[in-house]
């Protein structure tokens, strides 16, 4: 049998997909790979085999959890966590957070969001151009919604503005120990001043011995400032540097921004998000009884790691994959996920995406690069890809 491929975190070029997918897809779609930490694991990397992890529920991720767990960073995700946890308990604490993060209550956010986003833009017109659009927008707009939607005082951002961001490095323990400080802190200041907000909603839960427990709220609210916060912190950036770089798309896009709904979506596929090779993207799943997966058999106890990376372009679902198309429809990309563990943001995160590029299109007709793209700077050491600074002019 063959050396397994090496997972590694070796930096990509800029977005562009790792070549050795397409490779596997072809020949090997169930690969044996070694991460950096923990133990060997099957790398998978065609589209629909990538949806059965998804959905099979005799694939664990409450199982993988802790030290010989297969992952990229050195620590692991929380078994209290949304993520980490299996049905019955999955159900049970995501149903909490069904209305917060339903569509009705979604719309009722967006006039919010939008005051957000002009404000931060007009900023940018009184700052002039250029602007380091990272450091100035992208950074600051998802931590500002993310706050209305929880309820957490933006004037604490001081206090966890850096844990999301160094949550996403490869090395994270203490950021992690400082976010989960916190945000025990803030269960306690809502305990003795309690407000009409979700997190002191589900506070209320907890202390009433109910739907979820106190290192779950600390759990959940860890994952949903890191990913409400600095996922979309790049997937902003990486978006508007892909249609600045694109100069024909966005031109298209500005002709009619009622396209901007579908144009999101194939952005979604298109831009690899995670980081590292031969895959990236998705949860480790541990098999809890033998299982088939495209006409092979395995044991109980393997591991499984879906690339969403190499699913998203998948030739035998989306025709010319690697090519952007604004107008990709249908377009069922993996992005958020598939089944169970479906991304509980996904909606508040489309409605962002959608405010955010609306009002940046509208108020910057002539947006462009400062720089030319090689001279982008990019995240190094982040399990994220992401412009490190995005110097635009208009």
């Amino acid at each position: 049998m063959r050396e397994p491929y090496r997972y590694s975190f070796e930096q990509p070029h800029r977005l562009e997909p790792t070549p050795l997918y397409a490779k596997l897809r072809e020949d090997e779609p169930i690969a044996r790979v070694q991460v950096p930490y923990g133990r060997e694991a099957w790398l998978v990397t065609r589209h629909d085999t990538v949806k059965k992890v998804f959905t099979d529920t005799r694939l664990s991720r409450a199982l993988a959890v802790g030290p010989g767990t297969p992952r990229r960073g050195r620590g692991w995700a929380r078994a209290e966590a949304l993520v980490s946890l299996d049905p019955p308990a999955h159900t049970r604490v995501r149903r909490l957070l069904a209305t917060a993060f339903s569509m009705p209550n979604i719309r009722r956010l967006r006039p919010e969001a939008e005051r957000i986003v002009a404000g931060l833009v007009d900023e940018l017109v009184e700052h002039g151009s250029p602007v380091d659009l990272v450091q100035l927008f992208t950074r600051r707009a998802p931590v500002m919604v993310i706050c209305t939607v929880l309820g957490i005082p933006y004037d604490d951002r001081g206090r966890f503005g850096q844990f999301p961001q160094l949550i996403m490095s490869t090395d994270s323990g203490a950021a992690r120990e400082g976010m989960l400080a916190y945000l025990r802190d803030l269960i306690v200041e809502r305990r003795e001043q309690p407000t009409d907000d979700l997190f002191s909603a589900l506070v209320r839960e907890a202390d009433s011995g109910g739907q979820i427990t106190e290192d779950e709220l600390v759990a959940l609210g860890e994952n949903l400032l890191a990913n409400g916060y600095e996922t979309m912190s790049n997937e902003i950036a990486n978006f508007v540097y892909v249609l600045l770089t694109n100069p024909d798309h966005l031109a298209w896009l500005r002709e009619d921004l009622s396209r901007l709904p579908t144009a999101i979506e194939e952005l979604l596929r298109y831009v690899p998000l995670a980081a590292g090779a031969p895959g990236a993207g998705g949860h480790a799943r541990i098999s809890t009884e033998e299982i088939e997966l495209d006409g092979k058999t395995f044991p109980a106890g393997d591991a499984f790691l879906p690339s969403v990376n190499s699913a998203n372009r998948d030739d035998h679902v989306f025709a010319e994959p690697e090519r952007l198309d604004l107008a990709r429809t249908p377009n069922p990309h993996l992005t958020f996920g598939h089944g169970p563990h479906h991304c509980l943001g996904a909606q508040l995160a489309r409605m962002e995406f959608l405010v955010i590029l609306t009002e940046l299109l509208t108020r910057f007709p002539t947006l462009r690069l400062a720089v030319p793209p090689d001279e982008v700077p990019w995240k190094n050491s982040h399990i994220q890809r992401g412009p490190a600074r995005l110097l635009v002019a208009w």
